[in-house]
């Protein structure tokens, strides 16, 4: 064969001109990974034990799982870590192991099958990790003007990101929830002869949603909707809690006043010492994570 390609020299020119094109073209075009799509084969068993100290939950949670795990085959390492409140155990699987997913099943049911964990221990939460679901980018904003209009300003980047092509989901932090604050007067409820738990049963009655069937056509069939909810301050605060034949009524602002506000901070999020937001942005699975971060960027600048 040597010889043969030794006296064609046209013919090797042309072989070799098109290893080359297809290795060009393969560079060009092959996926990339900032993580190659490689099972790392670890799981997680995340335990919470509200307002227990390392010990209790060591002794109420960690050696009681780590005990069923012992039991199921194809388990390379243990490592566990019992700290105030919480229980985490990392599972490292057996890479040789013939059948990782049966692995894991046994694993899942070892820890379900486990009855006699502290009383105030929540169930345990189990976790496979993929490194698909890595963040590929995070974005930070952060701002001396108001919480709202910054959210806005994220939320806008959000919604639009979503659409890039190759992202597959995008998780903000530092998001708080809205909630509805009623500060009910006890005084002025015991003067119109009402109680909390009147109160709480009539915004409860007024405030509903479900689905009534459909509308019994075979054509333009369509599902019935019965919507009864706040949408507005208003209409919380003019909701009737007591009327009499006089057309005399008491309304929950008579008794209580009324505002929207953000919930309870859980946890604070700090960029560059100010209060701010930061979209973790993940791709999909299939997607070229370099096109993807360009993609991203390109909307952002």
């Amino acid at each position: 064969m040597f010889e043969f390609f030794a006296k064609s020299h046209k013919l090797a020119q042309v072989f070799t001109i098109g290893a080359l094109i297809i290795g060009i073209y393969a560079v060009i075009n092959i996926q990339k990974e900032r993580f190659p799509n490689v099972d790392f084969e670890i799981v997680m068993v995340n335990t919470v034990m509200p307002n227990s100290s390392p010990s209790d939950v060591e002794s109420g949670i960690t050696d009681k799982l780590e005990d069923e795990l012992l039991s199921v085959d194809g388990i390379e390492k243990i490592t566990s870590i019992s700290e105030e409140g919480i229980s985490n155990i990392i599972i490292n699987l057996d890479q040789d192991a013939k059948n990782i997913d049966k692995v894991k099943q046994d694993i899942k049911s070892a820890i379900n099958g486990v009855s006699d964990l502290d009383e105030n221990a929540e169930s345990p939460i189990i976790i496979e990790i993929e490194t698909s679901k890595i963040d590929i980018v995070k974005i930070n904003f952060s701002s001396n003007i108001s919480y709202q209009d910054l959210y806005d300003i994220v939320d806008n980047f959000r919604i639009k990101l979503e659409v890039v092509s190759g992202v597959a989901d995008i998780v903000v932090d530092g998001e708080i929830d809205t909630e509805v604050k009623i500060y009910v007067d006890p005084e002025k409820l015991a003067n119109y002869k009402l109680s909390i738990a009147s109160v709480i049963g009539a915004i409860k009655n007024r405030n509903f949603r479900y689905t009534a069937g459909d509308n019994n056509k075979y054509i333009d069939s369509s599902n019935i909707v019965v919507l009864a909810k706040f949408e507005e301050l208003s209409t919380l605060k003019n909701l009737i809690l007591k009327s009499n034949f006089n057309g005399q009524q008491v309304l929950l602002s008579d008794i209580a006043t009324i505002t929207k506000g953000l919930k309870e901070k859980k946890n604070i999020t700090r960029v560059d010492g100010n209060t701010g937001f930061v979209l973790n942005i993940k791709k999909k699975a299939n997607a070229d994570i370099i096109k993807t971060v360009d993609r991203v960027r390109s909307e952002v600048t």
